[in-house]
């Protein structure tokens, strides 16, 4: 991918990046991380084409139901970082999920509300997901339980697309 397409790709993740943090303000729950960013409203199509289908339509109904509470003009400041999840390298050994009590679930998946982008290439498939600053160092926590490497966070991952698309950054 060229570096105008990262870009691109960039600024579609930022605006995503808004939408779930004003979901997380809206909905975050200490008592239950396991259902409060997981709504029914978001829920992700099972039988969705392919991944990248299945988050685009997360980031659009995210999109549609804050616009629905009038929550979607006001940007909220973006404090937090970006994680990248990689499905085929998860191990389902719940570690993720017993460590941040349900935040991340048996696949060491992030929560649906957080999804801002999906990077499908010849070395990866991933979803991205924005980790509001309050759930970094619960998020950490999940990385390092981890065994198969699904977690990482884009500013440390190795890959050559994450360092283009980390380096394309608009502002």
């Amino acid at each position: 991918m060229n570096e105008q397409k990262w870009g691109q790709a960039h600024a579609e993740v930022l605006v995503a990046s808004r939408a779930a943090t004003r979901w997380y303000d809206l909905h975050w729950n200490n008592l239950k991380p396991r259902e409060c960013l997981r709504p029914l409203e978001l829920l992700p199509e099972i039988f969705a084409l392919d991944h990248n289908t299945t988050v685009r339509n997360v980031i659009d109904a995210r999109k549609w139901q804050l616009a629905k509470l009038k929550m979607l003009s006001d940007s909220p400041k973006l404090a937090g970082r970006m994680l990248v999840y990689e499905p085929s390298l998860n191990l389902a050994d719940c570690l993720a999920e017993g460590e941040t009590n349900g935040l991340f679930d048996s696949f060491d998946c992030p929560p649906w509300g957080l999804w801002v982008g999906y990077v499908n290439n010849s070395s990866s498939n991933c979803v991205l997901s924005w980790i509001p600053e309050q759930l970094i160092a619960l998020t950490q926590s999940a990385i390092e339980v981890t065994y198969g490497d699904s977690l990482s966070w884009l500013d440390q991952c190795s890959e050559p697309w994450a360092k283009a698309f980390y380096k394309s950054k608009v502002d």
